[in-house]
C-alpha cells in the first residue's frame, strides 16, 4: 500500500513538473527579421581576397576603402566612395527588400534592384547600374561587389 502511494505521489508530482513549467514560447524570428539581421551591418572592401567588378573587370582600385552601411530601419550610407561613382552608390539612402517571399532582392531607394547573398562575414550583391541619360564615366553594366563585415 505504502509502495503504491509513492508510485502515485511520484506520478502526480512528475505530472506537476512537466506541466505546471511550461516553456515559455521563444518568439521566433520571421524570416524577413533573420535576413535584416544579417545585412544590417558595416560591410566592407577591405582586403586582397574581396572584389568590386563592373561587366567582369575589376573596379577595386576606385573602391578602396568602400562601406557601406546597411541599418535595419531600411536607410544606408556608404562612405569612401571614389569621384564619379556616386551615381553607382549614393553616400546615402533607403533599402528594402523586394518582397517578404524574395528576400534576396533589395531595392535601393534609387529604384535599383540588387540581388545579394548574405551570411554572417560576407555579402555578395549583384545588380545592373544604367545611369540616367545614357552612359557616364563608365558605370553602366553589371556590379558585383565581394564584401565582408567590419
Amino acid at each position: 500500500m505504502k509502495y503504491s502511494r509513492i508510485v502515485v505521489l511520484l506520478f502526480l508530482a512528475g505530472t506537476l513538473a512537466v506541466t505546471g513549467c511550461k516553456n515559455k514560447k521563444v518568439d521566433e524570428q520571421t524570416p524577413k527579421e533573420k535576413q535584416t539581421d544579417l545585412l544590417a551591418k558595416t560591410w566592407s572592401v577591405k582586403s586582397d581576397a574581396l572584389s568590386v567588378t563592373l561587366d567582369g573587370s575589376d573596379e577595386i582600385d576606385n573602391w578602396t576603402g568602400f562601406s557601406v552601411n546597411f541599418e535595419a530601419d531600411g536607410t544606408y550610407t556608404a562612405s569612401n566612395v571614389a569621384d564619379g561613382r556616386d551615381v553607382v552608390w549614393p553616400t546615402s539612402g533607403t533599402w528594402d527588400f523586394k518582397s517578404d517571399d524574395e528576400l534576396n532582392t533589395v531595392i535601393r531607394g534609387d529604384d535599383v534592384s540588387i540581388s545579394i547573398v548574405v551570411d554572417e562575414a560576407n555579402l555578395k550583391m549583384t545588380f545592373n547600374y544604367t545611369a540616367n541619360g545614357g552612359r557616364t564615366n563608365g558605370t553602366d553594366g553589371v556590379w558585383v561587389f565581394n564584401m565582408q563585415t567590419n
